[in-house]
């Protein structure tokens, strides 16, 4: 059965309460009248004996003038609007119970209150079988994917004050007692939800989760984004040969997004043993969700059925965009995440985080910055990257101006000096543009 049905049906049915209820309650009044409040006979005309009235029509005596100007309740009238006002309500609830379950009906109080029972309690499924409804339950409200709103979200301010002061406390206990790593994962994005500073309320063995859940935080709930910068790739098997010249193979990109309207990345690739010849492409998406790919190599923009066949075949997209529906580097965490401390990259303190359990040569590592949360460096499949970001910015046209007959004025060549100036110890070699 269609869910519009439903929603007529709610509507309807609310229509009926309300105004059944305020026909039955208020309608009927007495406007001046007197009448009898037993069988609202009118008794204007009627003689009254010291203040007395007596009802000609059933008998009542009435001692007190005021109740000869009652409101006439009509309370069968007013049971049957009631049952319709309740009718209402499970027409709207019967969709969401049937595609989410009984706790997408709790109000956020009531939810946050019960977060500690999440892993304390015993009646409910096992965590691993994603059959728990209070933890999916409360992993939908935390959530930033517009596809899974039925509340308002948690992660973008859907809380008051006070909501938010319990989510802290719960969270943080929670965060405290648990074992289990995706509860831990769960109550770390809670406790970066519900304040601005959450390493300092948490352990050192917990804070580099809470750490990558107030980065990640960051980039999913801002309206625009910018980022300038280079990966550096490291290959093994050239240093192995002693052939230093083809150890650095910069790719460059730039990313500008702006949320639900449109967004705009390129990436250049330096080629050849001399690195003498470079590629560039381009992915956009326009703000009427037309997307596009170009490349200096294949003839021309294409355009891309949907969304995602956009984005350049390479873990750079992936690496920090903050659209709806794409990955981020600090997802390839799995729970065994460690601190190593706090360093300087370009001048900014920033925490390191490493893939625990792991050798140096095949685990991630990320460089946050302490003060913005933003992520300035990170290390991931033989690849350093280097990145300048900002959250938040002003975006003008000129971060989406691309045309593709003249590549050489579009943002990313605009800015190479940025890029450049994050290359340690190297410089970008003049970009000569493949034929």
């Amino acid at each position: 059965m269609g869910d519009w049905i439903f929603t007529v049906l709610t509507w309807l049915l609310l229509a009926l309460g309300v105004l059944g209820l305020a026909w039955a309650l208020f309608w009927d009044r007495s406007r001046g009248r007197k009448r009898c409040p037993r069988c609202w006979y009118g008794l204007d005309g009627v003689p009254s004996d010291e203040g007395v009235t007596t009802c000609p029509e059933c008998g009542k005596v009435v001692r007190k003038p005021t109740c000869l100007f009652r409101t006439r309740r009509r309370w069968g009238f007013a049971t049957l609007a009631v049952f319709a006002l309740f009718g209402s309500y499970v027409s709207y609830a019967f969709p969401i119970v049937r595609d989410h379950g009984w706790w997408r009906l709790a109000p956020d109080i009531a939810l946050i209150a019960m977060v500690p029972s999440i892993e304390r309690s015993t009646t409910l499924p096992a965590i691993g079988s994603n059959t728990n409804p209070l933890f999916n339950e409360v992993s939908d409200r935390v959530s930033t994917n517009p596809y899974s709103k039925h509340n308002a979200w948690w992660s973008t301010g859907g809380l008051w004050p006070w909501e938010r002061w319990l989510l802290r406390r719960q969270s943080l206990a929670l965060l405290e007692h648990t074992s289990r790593l995706e509860i831990e994962e769960l109550a770390a994005r809670m406790l970066a939800i519900s304040t601005d500073d959450p390493k300092s309320l948490v352990a050192l063995d917990r804070r580099a989760t809470v750490i990558l859940a107030w980065s990640k935080l960051r980039y999913e709930t801002c309206e625009t984004y910018v980022d300038v910068g280079v990966a550096v790739h490291h290959s093994p098997m050239m240093a192995k040969l002693g052939d230093e010249g083809s150890m650095l193979l910069p790719e460059f990109f730039l990313t500008s997004f702006e949320r639900g309207v449109r967004i705009h990345q390129e990436v250049g690739d330096h080629i050849g043993p001399a690195r003498a010849a470079w590629l560039h492409r381009a992915s956009w998406r326009g703000p009427g969700g037309q997307a596009f790919h170009w490349a200096n190599f294949d003839g021309g923009p294409q355009e891309s059925p949907d969304y995602f066949g956009a984005s350049p075949t390479t873990h750079v997209w992936d690496a920090l965009d903050p659209t709806e529906s794409w990955s981020s580097i600090l997802d390839f965490f799995f729970g065994a995440e460690e601190l190593v401390g706090v360093e300087t990259i370009r001048g900014r303190p920033c925490y390191h985080v490493i893939e625990g359990g792991k050798p140096a040569e095949a685990r991630i590592e990320v460089w946050i910055d302490r003060e913005t949360g933003l992520v300035r460096q990170h290390y991931f499949g033989n690849t350093l990257f280097h990145y300048e970001s900002a959250l938040d910015v002003e975006l003008d046209a000129s971060w989406y101006a691309f045309d593709p007959d003249a590549p050489e004025r579009s943002p990313l060549v605009r800015r190479l000096g940025e890029i450049d100036a994050l290359l340690p110890e190297h410089d970008l070699l003049p970009l000569e543009p493949t034929g």
